[in-house]
């Protein structure tokens, strides 16, 4: 996955009108009669999170399909919970519920469910609304046999928020879920992002501490770890030079999503296991929804859905009609939800090798 020279420039145009000609082909792998809150694929299994519908206080619950032979199967609970994130390692999933209160504190509750088996609870992460502290979760991520969650506790330093408020990290465990249970890995801080690819699992650590007590973010310049999820014995380590923002892990690279110290933002590529750059692509602040295979870097910046060739360059897959969200990439094929006009879907795009 060497850089190109002067030969990406002789091939651009053939890879954009490529590019071009495979969104025309953007086809609908679901359609919805409520509006989608989550979408995930993996390998060929997808699976989706909808909104209310009839008799349903909330939601639907969270559907998982095999898309080679249409086998799917909905998971709902009465009163069903308000199902938003989810994650897929196989045909096994992560479902998040967003922050709801729990007696005296808001909570997270993360969901297990899997196609052949059964919905069921986890656990409930959960903070203090004055602010004091608690246990957040800072990331849920699946990719093949692994479903991986990270966590981190923390407490306010100063009660009177003199001069401002502050907040450190007093524990923290990154760990895969398994049969149902969580299982620590080992070795790894407390970790702010998280990404899970070829049965490794990246993390941008945790400050120690922090002042914006709504988000947790790396620190600027952090390392960026990779251990196998097995065992948490090191892989790889880099350093970006900015705050990381997004992460996203296949076999032979990590992509990061980061903002540098001016303000801009950027998407780098690293070499797995040397930690050597291969790219370094300028993106607007809009950027998110990070993922990668094979050669394609995927991200979406409002309605449009990009892609970074393994020679650090751009092009424009597709123009929504609608803003695309958890937008991904399985193998050659990029997928994402939207909603809009009365209508939500699932659709698709197949990229060139």
């Amino acid at each position: 996955m060497l850089s190109y020279a002067r030969s990406i420039l002789a091939v651009s145009a053939v890879v954009l009108m490529a590019t071009a000609g495979q969104a025309r082909g953007a086809h609908t792998l679901v359609v919805s009669q409520t509006r989608i809150n989550g979408f995930a694929q993996d390998g060929k299994f997808i699976a989706w999170t909808a909104g209310a519908h009839h008799g349903f206080p909330c939601g639907t619950g969270v559907t998982i399909r095999n898309l080679e032979t249409g086998r799917q199967r909905r998971f709902a609970l009465r009163p069903t919970p308000c199902f938003f994130g989810v994650v897929l390692g196989g045909r096994h999933a992560l479902v998040g519920t967003p922050p709801t209160i729990c007696g005296n504190c808001v909570g997270i509750t993360v969901w297990t469910a899997s196609l052949g088996g059964h919905l069921a609870e986890l656990e409930t992460f959960a903070e203090t609304p004055g602010d004091e502290g608690g246990h957040r979760l800072t990331g849920i991520a699946g990719d093949r046999r692994v479903l991986a969650l990270s966590w981190v506790n923390y407490s306010m330093v100063d009660d009177d928020c003199n001069p401002t408020c502050s907040w450190n990290a007093t524990a923290g465990r990154v760990k895969r879920v398994m049969d149902g249970a969580q299982v620590l890995v080992p070795g790894i801080p407390p970790a702010a992002r998280l990404a899970v690819g070829a049965g490794r699992i990246a993390t941008a650590p945790a400050p120690a501490s922090w002042q914006d007590q709504n988000i947790i973010r790396p620190a600027e310049k952090g390392p960026v770890d990779i251990v196998d999820a097995d065992t948490g014995a090191p892989v790889a380590s880099v350093s970006p030079a900015g705050t990381v923002e997004e992460l996203a892990l296949s076999s032979h690279s990590l992509a990061v999503l980061l903002e540098r110290a001016d303000g801009t933002h950027a998407i780098e590529r690293y070499a797995i296991p040397s930690g050597s750059m291969l790219s370094s692509t300028p993106v607007g602040g809009a950027a998110q929804d990070l993922d990668l295979a094979k050669k394609w870097i995927v991200y979406r910046v409002w309605r449009r859905i990009k892609l970074i060739d393994d020679g650090g360059d751009r092009h424009l897959l597709k123009i929504t009609p609608h803003r695309p969200f958890d937008v991904s990439i399985e193998g050659t094929r990029v997928a994402w939800a939207e909603n809009g006009g009365g209508r939500h879907r699932i659709r698709a795009v197949m990229v060139p090798n």
